[in-house]
């Protein structure tokens, strides 16, 4: 135990850190050179990790100023949960304002929770008439997008509440997707194969 205890203190007496030089990954020449990048975001309760936390993490990926040709982002949900799925749907056709908008404007962070969380958001480019009607869309856009999100949890109970309902008889308290057909992963009732880490694996592209 000593002997480990030895190892683990040695890099502490001399740690080492690292910083990216930002431009030099600007000045890169060419996209080719860089690198291909897998990010794997990790959950598993959308309560003790609030999915506003999750979908930003999301989203800042995203709009990452890499080749979009050169890096994946995959969320591993242990949980199994449905919300996390219906998430990532409404993550999806928020992206499609905010990615462009972040690349256009070079706008930092690229967490949109943070960013509008700012006294004054920075911009880059001079046309500032442009920027604030693309700025007030995307904030719409945005304030809508979290409602959306925060309701998911309610929205995915009455669902299944309702189709639970017309299915009287069967004794079965499913979790209902969108369209129609039973949740393969964890249920809000959680019963046999459908509770968390006993469930059927499930992969979405």
């Amino acid at each position: 135990f000593g002997f480990s205890w030895l190892l683990n203190q040695l890099p502490k007496l001399n740690p080492v850190k690292r910083v990216p030089d930002l431009a030099a990954l600007a000045d890169h020449s060419g996209d080719a050179n860089l690198p291909g990048i897998d990010i794997f975001v990790t959950t598993v309760d959308p309560v003790d990790e609030p999915l506003l936390y999750t979908v930003n993490t999301i989203l800042s990926i995203l709009a990452t100023d890499y080749p979009v040709d050169k890096y994946a982002c995959y969320l591993s949900d242990d949980g199994g949960t449905l919300v996390h799925y219906e998430a990532m749907i409404e993550v999806a056709n928020f992206a499609v304002l905010w990615v462009p908008f972040c690349r256009k404007y070079c706008v930092e962070p690229r967490s949109p929770e943070n960013y509008f969380g700012m006294k004054t958001q920075p911009y880059a480019g001079s046309m500032a008439g442009e920027f604030m009607r693309d700025h007030r869309r995307v904030r719409r856009e945005y304030d809508e997008f979290k409602v959306r999100v925060d309701s998911l949890s309610t929205t995915i109970r009455q669902r299944s509440d309702a189709y639970n309902s017309s299915k009287k008889g069967d004794g079965v308290r499913a979790t209902w997707m969108a369209d129609g057909t039973q949740w393969p992963g964890t249920w809000i009732e959680q019963v046999e194969n459908h509770r968390r880490g006993q469930h059927a694996g499930i992969v979405q592209v």
